[in-house]
């Protein structure tokens, strides 16, 4: 999990100079410098990153952030191409992409969790299939929180790690951790690649962001993404 994600949870509270350190953050860990863009007041920033392993390349980042006026979207694309060796994706609980809440977000203080299939705690949405789930509570006087988007063209929908201390991860590999099946091994062979899409949504409001919303950017993010 990158630890940019526990920085920016724990310092959700509306303002530019939370996303700007974000910034800062992922620059720096990924150690590539990001390019900020500011159009009409709002800041836009983008980064790649690749990873290699016997000299070759086996995985590229792309991510996209935009600011919005209760908070700031993350387009997140991740693509794997085998290297020397085929790859073989695992069956963990904790595979995907993940975030995790402050304290005070979390569902044992003022949290609630909620999926697009209508389910909500923790309890309930674990290991279950959602194109997004949200996760947010409240905190100095805001409802803040996160959604995570699973894009449709991934290769098997998302299954869903969702903790009430504060984890939430859409997990499409973890098919046996996750209580759906036999154990599973996605295999990347030599000459292949494998895409994974993600959006994520960090929002602070006066009010609680509403399924409609989340499905809107959903459709509008993820399906032209």
């Amino acid at each position: 999990m990158d630890v940019s994600y526990i920085i920016v949870v724990n310092t959700l509270a509306g303002s530019k100079r939370h996303f700007k350190n974000m910034i800062w953050l992922l620059s720096k860990n990924s150690k590539r410098a990001l390019k900020p863009i500011l159009i009409f007041g709002l800041l836009l920033a983008s980064f790649s990153a690749a990873a290699t392993y016997a000299e070759k390349p086996y995985l590229t980042k792309q991510v996209l952030f935009e600011e919005k006026t209760d908070g700031f979207s993350l387009s997140w694309g991740e693509e794997y191409t085998s290297a020397a060796e085929p790859l073989i994706f695992g069956d963990e609980e904790e595979m995907g992409l993940g975030v995790r809440m402050a304290t005070p977000l979390t569902e044992k203080a003022t949290g609630r969790i909620r999926s697009n299939r209508g389910l909500e705690t923790a309890k309930t949405t674990w290991g279950q299939e959602a194109e997004w789930c949200d996760y947010s509570g409240t905190t100095e006087g805001f409802h803040a929180g996160i959604a995570i988007f699973a894009h449709p063209d991934n290769f098997r929908s998302s299954w869903w790690h969702n903790r009430n201390y504060g984890l939430m991860v859409a997990n499409a590999f973890g098919r046996e951790a996750m209580k759906q099946g036999d154990r599973s091994a996605v295999a990347v062979g030599t000459s292949e690649s494998l895409r994974m899409r993600y959006g994520i949504y960090f929002h602070s409001r006066e009010e609680q962001v509403n399924p409609e919303l989340l499905d809107q950017i959903y459709e509008e993010k993820m399906l032209n993404l």
